[in-house]
């Protein structure tokens, strides 16, 4: 009985890691006698950008993987050699010690919160070791973590739809929701003009003097990771409504995939929408291929969703810029960035090894490597793209780890015979890493990390199982 209540707490996590989200700042006194120490010590005058979280702090979803931890090694499901040292896990073990080296040989090693940095990282590392070795041996229960994921982004997406709809939140923190509306600083909103101010003149509550549309957020840190969740849940119900054999599920999907469609548009995230569609490319032309089943009603149903939501946004994706055209508001956003490309680019080739020190972007003084470029991230923004990011604070030893843990996933899965499960879960990791290219939130994010994480080792466990169907009842 207790070992299924373990399982049934890793399916809660899997499902509803966006509602635990929730920011505990902690050890405040610690955090501020931290950065004091490293005003006196760096060898550069320090000043913390807005963008910087100085204060130690961890998330609901931490608690609740160490819970799992501790329990899984009570119960004895794992062994901690088994849980850090497979042939996957190796990889990501390997990368926090390339991270620690990485802050004792930068500017930042008499930072002590940088080090401390590193549990958030350690934690969700642990989320994929127990969730891979874990439903590995219950690979049977894999759709039915995801219909419980599924489950979880339909109340996401009435969130960011209200969110967008009465353009403020909705006053769920106790779901991790963010208090935001379009007045706030470092907020992702559009502008509302003349040419796409119909929608929301037949709003009441939306008065003339609004200027600015908030995108959808739902729980989440950013429109941006809501969209590449929001892409997740889509392939999930790709797989869902294909493997459905009931008349029941595969009409509550008819009405959930135009859903998520509309609020993945509402998000107004570029990233995610286009890898949305570069990855449904890849599920269809790989199932049409090989001859799957239920792929025409599904393929039609996703062309309607599509075709509504964007007759319907039109005029709202022409404001935002960047789908439909391309305006003054899209090319100031890729301009930005492009240089913080162009930072991560330079710090990566000056400490190409060990990088600059994990964290360190924001932190960077880049006048120390190049004069023209003193006050080049006064916020302390990130390098919008996790691959970036990576070889900038962690060096090509770093990025190399990351690279080895992915190409041990991919390489034996490719070595099996698709079928929609594995289909699902290749494309998903596949439209995960072209996000990365233009976004850092996978990696710099807690949810990202998680949302990231969790599906690798669900790809993991399912590969794992039909190789060894001892495990397992996975088919």
């Amino acid at each position: 009985m207790k070992t299924k209540i373990l399982y049934i707490f890793t399916l809660v996590l899997i499902a509803a890691f966006p509602f635990g989200d929730l920011f505990f700042k902690v050890f405040r006194g610690v955090s501020v006698f931290f950065f004091h120490h490293f005003e006196k010590t760096a060898p550069f005058a320090v000043s913390l950008p807005p963008l910087f979280e100085k204060y130690i702090h961890f998330y609901l979803t931490d608690f609740w993987i160490v819970g799992l931890l501790i329990s899984a090694l009570l119960l004895k499901e794992v062994r901690v050699k088994e849980l850090f040292f497979n042939r996957h896990s190796r990889y990501l073990t390997l990368y926090v010690f390339v991270a620690v080296f990485s802050i004792l040989f930068s500017m930042f090693s008499s930072y002590f919160f940088q080090y401390v940095t590193l549990l958030n990282l350690v934690i969700a590392c642990t989320a994929f070791h127990l969730i891979y070795l874990l439903m590995s041996r219950r690979a049977e229960w894999i759709p039915t973590a995801l219909w419980f994921f599924i489950g979880i982004a339909f109340l996401e997406c009435l969130i960011g739809t209200g969110q967008f709809l009465f353009q403020k939140s909705l006053g769920l923190s106790f779901l991790s929701e963010a208090q935001i509306d379009p007045s706030m600083n470092n907020i992702a909103v559009y502008p509302l003009t003349e040419g796409n101010r119909a929608l929301f003149d037949k709003l009441p509550w939306i008065t003339e003097r609004h200027s600015l549309i908030l995108r959808a957020y739902g729980t989440f840190d950013h429109p941006n990771i809501f969209g590449g969740y929001l892409v997740i849940a889509l392939f999930v119900s790709y797989f869902l409504f294909i493997h459905s054999n009931t008349r029941l599920k595969k009409g509550l999907l008819l009405a959930l995939i135009p859903l998520l469609v509309l609020t993945l548009t509402l998000t107004f995230a570029r990233g995610p929408f286009f890898a949305w569609m570069l990855g449904t490319f890849l599920f269809f032309g790989v199932g049409l291929i090989k001859k799957m089943q239920g792929f025409l009603k599904l393929g039609t149903l996703i062309g309607g969703a599509f075709l509504f939501a964007t007759l319907l946004l039109f005029q709202q994706l022409a404001a935002r810029g960047g789908f439909v055209n391309y305006n003054a508001l899209s090319g100031a956003s890729d301009s930005g960035r492009f240089l913080y490309y162009k930072l991560a680019s330079t710090l990566f080739l000056h400490y190409p090894f060990l990088g600059i020190g994990h964290n360190g972007f924001a932190l960077f003084p880049y006048e120390a490597v190049d004069p023209a470029l003193a006050g080049a991230n006064p916020t302390g923004a990130l390098a919008h793209s996790i691959y970036l990011q990576v070889a900038s604070e962690t060096g090509i030893i770093g990025l190399g780890m990351l690279a080895l843990f992915i190409f041990s996933l991919a390489i034996p899965t490719f070595k099996q015979k698709i079928t929609p499960l594995s289909l699902t879960l290749i494309t998903i990791l596949f439209s995960l890493l072209l996000m990365g290219v233009v976004d850092h939130f996978l990696w710099a994010y807690n949810t990202g990390r998680l949302m990231l994480l969790i599906f690798c080792a669900l790809l993991a466990a399912y590969t794992k199982a039909r190789e060894c169907p001892s495990l397992s009842h996975a088919k």
